[in-house]
């Protein structure tokens, strides 16, 4: 929303919205018309953007564990997320229990991320296109598959995604770029 008042969201939700690839905070904002949502609701929303400069100028991606290429000494986007959710529960006085997130794309593989690292800092999660729930890699047979030592998210963080059948970044049946490779379903499977 506009301008935080500590005053007026005390023990407020606090939702973090992230960016896609080769993205910007103002993209997701405008249209996931979130901010109009926290106006009527109360709750703090949080956009952050990236450490990873995008491949077009002023666009940016996040630094996803073992699934972005990014040059030597590019910040750790999960330390920075915990640091940022920590410094908003404080500043405004936002609801530990009660912080959520959002991200579309390479946002959602983020937020995914984030929460397998960090089993507990949300209270749920809604990746848009992006559920992920470990690093690809192929098992005996073959078969590409979430490896489990990279996410193992049996911690109870609820999920709710969404996939677009006809996406050709973030195919739904797996395939696509080499972070991509297992499908949605494998993907969600792997939270149950």
């Amino acid at each position: 929303a506009a301008a935080l008042k500590a005053a007026d969201r005390d023990g407020a939700p606090v939702l973090l919205a992230l960016h896609g690839s080769n993205n910007t905070t103002d993209l997701i904002l405008n249209i996931s018309e979130l901010t109009a949502s926290a106006d009527k609701y109360g709750n703090i929303l949080v956009a952050p953007q990236g450490s990873v400069p995008g491949a077009s100028a002023g666009t940016w991606a996040w630094n996803v564990p073992g699934v972005t290429t990014v040059p030597a000494g590019t910040p750790d986007d999960v330390r920075f997320l915990k640091a940022l959710v920590d410094k908003v529960v404080t500043s405004y006085c936002g609801n530990r229990h009660d912080v959520y997130a959002t991200g579309w794309s390479g946002g959602g593989r983020m937020i995914s991320a984030v929460a397998c690292t960090l089993p507990g800092l949300f209270a749920a999660i809604a990746p848009v296109v992006g559920l992920r729930a470990g690093v690809p890699v192929k098992d005996a047979s073959g078969t590409w598959v979430p490896d489990r030592s990279t996410c193992s998210p049996k911690h109870g963080t609820p999920v709710v995604t969404f996939t677009g059948t006809a996406d050709p970044i973030n195919p739904a049946a797996g395939g696509g770029a080499a972070y991509w490779q297992y499908s949605a379903k494998q993907a969600l499977d792997a939270w149950m």
